[in-house]
């Protein structure tokens, strides 16, 4: 028989210590779960109960975890950046698509999917929000993606859909690509 131990985080809440779980392994099941903060909150309080660790000795809320889990993906996205290896020739591909807000609701929110393949690379390197969709925001958060993976000299092709914030007359993002300053070279 296995003994469930809880690893807490100790912060300071009106000079006295409280304890949070927080071992990463807790937060990566409460996200493949796809638990809510507060529903995770209610589990996290019932496991202290079950573990003989009083609830009100503890930090669980659902701000608590919402800290915790951004601090887990900041920390996991982190890692991913400084272990990517990319090849040396890139083709960046970019797509956008109106989807749900993070906030739920009926919010909807333009996303720009960008990511880069090569010949042995394929990495997704985020969905940022577009606050316009035109030619000159759509360039400008592609290529903050590509500085912030630091693979702005390895992409030397683009690929797109032909829809008229990429192609058209007016609003020409491949083309804001190599006006931009400091813009990528496209050979």
């Amino acid at each position: 028989m296995t003994t469930l131990t809880v690893f807490p985080v100790h912060l300071r809440k009106r000079n006295a210590d409280v304890k949070m779980p927080s071992l990463p392994e807790v937060v990566e099941a409460i996200d493949v779960a796809q638990l809510s903060n507060s529903r995770a909150a209610k589990v996290l309080s019932a496991l202290s109960t079950a573990v003989g660790v009083p609830v009100k000795e503890t930090n669980i809320n659902r701000q608590s975890i919402h800290r915790l889990r951004q601090k887990q993906r900041d920390s996991a996205a982190t890692d991913i950046r400084t272990s990517f290896n990319p090849d040396p020739i890139l083709t960046v591909h970019w797509d956008g698509k109106i989807v749900g807000a993070l906030e739920g609701g009926r919010k909807k929110s333009d996303r720009q999917a960008v990511i880069v393949t090569g010949i042995s690379t394929n990495q997704i390197l985020g969905a940022p929000v577009v606050q316009d969709g035109g030619s000159d925001e759509v360039a400008r958060v592609v290529l903050a993606e590509l500085e912030k993976w630091r693979i702005k000299p390895n992409v030397r092709a683009g690929s797109f859909d032909t829809t008229n914030v990429n192609t058209g007359k007016n609003y020409v993002t491949w083309k804001n690509f190599h006006e931009k300053k400091n813009a990528c070279r496209f050979n």
